[in-house]
């Protein structure tokens, strides 16, 4: 009997034992609700709905997953086709306009990264942005098909309705020209991406150059030293319409005729001329239509000519000649598409070198350039490039 009840106390232990691994398993291996399966989920369900027609339980689908998860490009997506289909769009009164430019964006970023042939490993990176939704799914489809089917059914949608659906049936270069046309311009999408247009406008824009060409004199100033040529770079920004750069410009070569210079208590003969700038140069913008641009161009400078090079070795062995510089004039510009154009400059310049009791240097200058220059924000260019204004 003693030998029965102690086989049952062991069965029992190790029967318990069991139940309590078994147990343990579950706790571990639970799955706790998170917004990638959330997501999955609820985009199986819209799938799986639209197939049925049935666009009134998708609203309900869409409320949880939006209670649980939050906003997201796929959830912003799916609420305006289903606006769309139940007619309860109303652009004045949409509580997602303010968000409606950057939900756009999002979804053209991720039409481009489902273009990738990586485009798993992609989604793996960027699934957060992408709203745990992965790249060319059912779902994308789905919205694809429903958008066209709006597009296909409606001819009464409403300007804003009826870009929606260009863009999400992947329509791109027309919904990006449906948006610039006269039937959007009284729009709160149209207002919203004008506002996101500005926005790119006033964003910086580093700047460098590299220039030459050549400098014209006038009056005895041309008889004298005759035209040479001009070598420099520029280092600046462009904020808004306005760009300011600090210019650094030479002009090598000997004079055209030999000139007297006061140098030490004598008249002294010299062919000698280095001439120089270093200046603040600005420009604002006439026109631009973000492939060409006419500049009003202006600045401010000392300029200089070395007129005795004398020995660089030995203290007050040489002379130069300085004058406060002002100039201005039209700059334009052929934008490429790697963020750098090529600049044509004319400009007058205003000079008054006085070489006293020497040879009358009077005269100001012309100065035309070409430039090519490196220029722009990569992500102002990333905004205006999707935005289609590049």
């Amino acid at each position: 009997m003693i030998k029965q009840i102690n086989i049952l106390l062991l069965a029992f232990l190790i029967s318990s034992s069991l139940f309590a691994q078994d147990d343990l398993d579950t706790q571990l291996l639970k799955q706790t609700p998170n917004c990638e399966n959330v997501a999955y989920n609820s985009t199986q369900l819209i799938t799986e709905l639209f197939d049925k027609s049935k666009v009134d339980s998708i609203s309900l689908v869409v409320s949880k997953w939006e209670s649980f998860c939050g906003g997201s490009e796929p959830l912003f997506r799916v609420k305006v086709l289903t606006k769309i289909s139940l007619a309860t769009f109303n652009d004045k009164e949409n509580s997602e306009q303010d968000t409606e430019m950057s939900m756009i964006l999002a979804y053209l970023d991720r039409k481009k990264l489902s273009e990738e042939q990586n485009y798993h490993q992609l989604y793996e990176y960027y699934k957060l942005y992408l709203g745990y939704v992965p790249l060319n799914s059912n779902f994308d489809l789905t919205t694809i098909t429903w958008a066209s089917s709006l597009l296909d059914e409606n001819d009464d949608l409403r300007p804003d309705e009826k870009a929606f659906c260009l863009l999400y049936s992947n329509q791109i270069d027309e919904f990006w020209s449906y948006l610039k046309s006269s039937e959007m311009q009284n729009s709160k999408l149209y207002k919203t991406y004008k506002q996101e247009e500005d926005r790119a406008n006033n964003m910086w824009d580093g700047h460098i150059n590299f220039f030459s060409g050549v400098f014209v004199p006038t009056s005895n100033l041309s008889n004298v030293i005759g035209a040479k040529s001009i070598f420099g770079f520029q280092l600046g920004a462009k904020a808004k319409k306005t760009q300011m750069d600090l210019s650094f410009a030479f002009r090598p070569g000997k004079a055209k005729e030999y000139y007297n210079v006061y140098f030490e208590d004598s008249l002294v003969q010299t062919q000698d001329h280095l001439g120089g700038y270093i200046g603040l140069d600005f420009a604002r913008e006439l026109t631009n239509n973000y492939k060409r641009e006419l500049d009003l161009e202006w600045g401010i400078a000392a300029d200089f000519m070395d007129v005795i090079s004398g020995d660089p070795d030995v203290a007050d062995d040489s002379k130069t000649l300085s004058s406060f510089n002002f100039n201005c004039g039209l700059g334009y510009r052929f934008y490429f598409k790697n963020m750098n154009y090529i600049g044509l400059h004319a400009k007058y310049n205003f000079v008054n070198y006085k070489n006293k009791k020497g040879t009358n240097l009077d005269g100001n200058y012309l100065s035309f350039t070409i430039s090519y220059n490196l220029f722009g924000n990569p992500n102002k260019y990333s905004l205006l490039e999707k935005m289609k204004l590049k």
